[in-house]
């Protein structure tokens, strides 16, 4: 089991990539503008340098040390 940060996370294609990476049994963390009400969600524009580093930042706490990142 990996920890994994799927961008874009909350809909379409990296919705769909978060949820096979949690039915393959992953710990996964959606940064996104808009996520899903799945769990580990971080609000963040990624264009936007910022909330991106703050999100960065939590995320191990919340979640561990990263293995995957999409």
């Amino acid at each position: 089991m990996k920890n994994a940060v799927v961008t874009g996370g909350g809909s379409g294609i990296g919705l769909a990539l978060s949820n096979r990476l949690r039915d393959d049994g992953h710990h996964v963390a959606i940064l996104a503008l808009n996520p899903s009400d799945a769990p580990n969600p971080f609000v963040a524009n990624v264009t936007d340098r910022t909330p991106v580093h703050g999100a960065w930042q939590a995320l191990p706490s919340s979640l561990g040390p990263i293995s995957i990142l999409f």
